[in-house]
Formats: structure tokens, C-alpha cells, sequence
């Protein structure tokens, strides 16, 4: 069982590296250098006002943990097909689940040290930490994302779906409010604790086929759609269904000629294409709330605008294998004519409510009207002038 393991997660290890290499392509490295140096300038710059007197940072770091330990699951990279194949080999699956944990764990510890690293800087302010309080905290960390491992993977065994899943929440709210409020070693205890109990609960279970194939299968679904907003993904399958709320929109974007109403058709109706851009501009909109430095909001500002382009631009082949857009009589730039109307008016669309964002928290009037003058001018050169280039170039 330890060798069907290890050659599930080698096979696991290729697939994900070869979306990683989709994802972290040089447009979405660029924004991400950007997003993350303008959240971490940001950061700095908001710690020196940040005073031990004040109600609220404390409770951000419980919020924040709390959340952090929720991320994280255990990869049993089980099949469908598997309570078929592997059901006489019920019996000796522990070793099985043995190793799919200490795989999922390490990985887990990592996310779960690297999550309190990035709010101990607040609570460094807030308190006055020792170099045996943040190892406290650190392993902490580890007992609260060694619990809720162990909490998932009841949820595969013996126990029904669900049983246990609002312990997951509730012990580490607990825990952090001990850690942070009173002392982190109380925190520490009753988090220790809770991994212990955990442990003792999920000793000696028996696998529950059902369970733990679907809670594979919702995992891996994640993943899928993750990898979705940067490239298609043929395990991700988007869903066609009636929209009467967005006919307005369809009309707004334009029926006049047979590529204009399967373009305005295709962006609605298609949940890949929709669902992305939609995605991609609800980021760009917190992204531009919460940065208060004014340049750096306009160039991120700006620079969203170019990649939600970017990710409508090849929508412009969809209907290439379509037969039929071949055979009926119509002009070939009119096709390109429409999709340049449809770009415009979309790209008009995330270049105001992105601008609008930007007023932030202090309501920087003066930053949303220059954001808003970018935007449009960048919005206008890309449709008319870059979007030339771009077909041509894919």
C-alpha cells in the first residue's frame, strides 16, 4: 500500500507541476511581485499606528489564525474506482493513510509556520513577545494544523461527513483567544490537547469508501478551478443555463451582427470565460481599496486592467471550430469589428468600478478621478491598438 501511495503522489507531483507552469506564467508573476510588495508596503506602513491600547488588533490575529488553520487538507488521491478494486484490501489501507497523512502533513506544517509569520509583526506591536513565546506560538501553529488534519480524516473513516467539522473552527478560535489574550502557553495547552483527542478518535477506524472518495474528489475539484482561472483545465466543466437577469447586458453589449451576438451570447452563457473576468475584477477591486499609497494604487489599478484583457483576448477564437461561421456570408472584419465593440465596452466596465474602488478607506476623491482618466486611456489604446497585435501574435 505504501507503493501505490508513492506512485499516486508522483503521478500528483506531475500534474501539479504542470499547471504550476501555466499558472505562474510571466504575466501573473509580474502582478504577483507587484500585489505582494504593494500588500507588504502597506503593511509596514500601517504598524507604527498601531498601538497596544487599541481593541481590535487582537482579535485580527484570532480571525486571521483561525481562518489560516482552516487551509489544508489531507490528499488521499483516491479513485472513483477504488472501493471496487481496493475493498479486500480494506484491512490494510492503514498503511495506506499512514503515509497519504505524513504526506499532507508536512506540507500543512509549512503552510501553517508560514501563516503565522506573516501577522507576528502585528503582534509584536500589540505584545511584547520573547523568543520563547513565539516558539510557543509557532508550535501552537503546529498542534491546530495537526488537529484539523486529523478532524479531515475522521471525516474519510468511520465517522459520517461532517461530524466533526465545527471542531475544527471552534478549538482553534479557542486557542488563539488563550494565546493572544491571556498567555500563548495556555494556548499551547489546550491546542496540544486538542491534537491528542484527535488522535485518540481516529485510531483504529475503519475507511468509509464513500466518504473518502468524495471528500478526494471536492478536493481535487478545488484545485481544478484554481488552475481554471489561468488555463482550461478539461476536468473543469462549466454549465450553460438560462439567464434572464443578464439580458440587458447581452442587449447593452450588442446583437447587431451574427459575431456580435455570439460573442455577447458566448461571454454571458460561457462560466469559464465569465466567471474569470468576473473573478479577476473582484481581486483588482480589493486590491485597489486597500492599497493607500496613490501611485502604487494607479499602477496596480492599471495593471489589472491590462490583465483582465489579457484573459479576453482569447475568447476571440471560440467559435473558431464552429463550421458554420465559415459558410455564412460575412464579411471577415466584421468579426474582429464586433469582438473590438464588445472589449471596449467590457473593458470600460472594470475600468470604472476599479477606479471607483480605489477610493479606499479615506475617500481619495482626487485618486479615483486620475484612475479613472488612466483607465479609460489604457482601456482605449489596448482595444484599438494592442488588440491587433495580440490576435495576430496567438
Amino acid at each position: 500500500m505504501n507503493k501505490l501511495f508513492e506512485q499516486r503522489r508522483r503521478r500528483h507531483f506531475m500534474l501539479l507541476l504542470k499547471y504550476w507552469r501555466l499558472v505562474f506564467n510571466d504575466h501573473f508573476v509580474i502582478a504577483l511581485f507587484f500585489i505582494l510588495g504593494a500588500l507588504a508596503y502597506s503593511y509596514s506602513q500601517m504598524l507604527p499606528q498601531v498601538k497596544p491600547s487599541m481593541w481590535w488588533p487582537k482579535w485580527a490575529l484570532v480571525i486571521f489564525l483561525t481562518i489560516f488553520a482552516q487551509l489544508g487538507r489531507v490528499a488521499s488521491l483516491l479513485k472513483k474506482a477504488d472501493p471496487v478494486f481496493l475493498l479486500p484490501k480494506s484491512d490494510s489501507m492503514s498503511d495506506y493513510f499512514r503515509s497519504a497523512y505524513a504526506y499532507s502533513w508536512w506540507l500543512a506544517i509549512i503552510m501553517g509556520l508560514a501563516g503565522v509569520m506573516i501577522p507576528l509583526p502585528l503582534a509584536m506591536v500589540v505584545m511584547h513577545l520573547t523568543t520563547v513565546d513565539i516558539i510557543a506560538i509557532a508550535l501552537l501553529a503546529v498542534c491546530l494544523k495537526t488537529a484539523n488534519l486529523l478532524i479531515y480524516q475522521q471525516r474519510m473513516l468511520f465517522l459520517p461527513k461532517g461530524v466533526s467539522s465545527w471542531m475544527s473552527w471552534v478549538m482553534p478560535a479557542l486557542s488563539w483567544i488563550l494565546c493572544w489574550f491571556i498567555n500563548p502557553f495556555l494556548g499551547l495547552a489546550l491546542g496540544s490537547a486538542d491534537a491528542i483527542c484527535q488522535h485518540l478518535r481516529v485510531h483504529g477506524r475503519r475507511i468509509n469508501w464513500r466518504n473518502a472518495v468524495s471528500l478526494e474528489s471536492d478536493r481535487m475539484t478545488g484545485l481544478y478551478r484554481f488552475f481554471n482561472l489561468f488555463t482550461d483545465v478539461p476536468s473543469v466543466q462549466g454549465q450553460v443555463k438560462r439567464r434572464s437577469w443578464a439580458d440587458c447586458l447581452i442587449n447593452w453589449l450588442g446583437s447587431s451582427d451574427p459575431w456580435a451576438y455570439l460573442f455577447s451570447r458566448g461571454l454571458v452563457r460561457n462560466t469559464e470565460v465569465s466567471g474569470l473576468l468576473l473573478r479577476l475584477t473582484l481581486l483588482g477591486l480589493l486590491i485597489a481599496f486597500f492599497i493607500p499609497v496613490a501611485w502604487l494604487n494607479s499602477l496596480l489599478v492599471m495593471l489589472m486592467v491590462y490583465l483582465i484583457f489579457v484573459q479576453l483576448v482569447p475568447f476571440y477564437y471560440r467559435f473558431d471550430q464552429i463550421a458554420f461561421t465559415y459558410v455564412y456570408p460575412i464579411e471577415s472584419d466584421t468579426k474582429l469589428q464586433a469582438f473590438k465593440q464588445i472589449s471596449q465596452k467590457l473593458m470600460l466596465i472594470v475600468a470604472v468600478l476599479l477606479s471607483l474602488s480605489s477610493i479606499g478607506m479615506h475617500l481619495d476623491w482626487l485618486l479615483v478621478l486620475i484612475n479613472l482618466v488612466l483607465t479609460i486611456i489604457e482601456a482605449y489604446l489596448l482595444t484599438h491598438y494592442y488588440l491587433n497585435y495580440r490576435i495576430k501574435k496567438l
